[in-house]
Formats: C-alpha cells, structure tokens, sequence
C-alpha cells in the first residue's frame, strides 16, 4: 500500500487506526479499527447522522467489534 497516494486526512485516519490497534493489542488491522478512528474524527459523526446513522448505536457496536479481537501479548508490535 503506498500511502503517498492517499491524502493527508485519509493518511492521518489509517494512523490513528493503526494505533488504536497497537493500544489494544490486536494482531490485525481491521476495519473496525478504521470505523473507530472514523467516529473519532469530529467531521464523520455529523455526516453518518445526516445520512440517517445512530451514532452511538455504530459506536457501541464498532467498540463490541473490537473487544471480541483477539489480544496478543508480547508480540513485536506488527500489524497484519
């Protein structure tokens, strides 16, 4: 994946997933991860409620997503 291709929001999104990712000790990146970073940002919550998106019913779902993850421990910190 060549993220210079993407743009620094779409750049700074992955990271953030990424991160949340690493924080809880998940293996794989998962879209989950992404949708969380998502609701994290202060412009995609406006916008998944005007498309008609209960926000804290996608929220609660996307955090039961990723409580169900797999936790690794001691691993080195690498994403799949």
């Amino acid at each position: 994946m060549d993220l210079e291709k993407y743009t620094e929001k779409a750049r700074a999104t992955l990271q953030a997933a990424q991160t949340l990712a690493i924080r809880r000790n998940h293996q794989r990146l998962m879209p989950e991860h992404l949708l969380a970073a998502l609701l994290e940002d202060k412009t995609v919550p406006p916008l998944l409620s005007a498309a008609g998106g209960n926000i804290t019913q996608i929220a609660e779902k996307t955090e039961a997503a990723l409580k169900s993850q797999p936790a690794v421990e001691g691993g080195n910190g690498q994403l799949y």
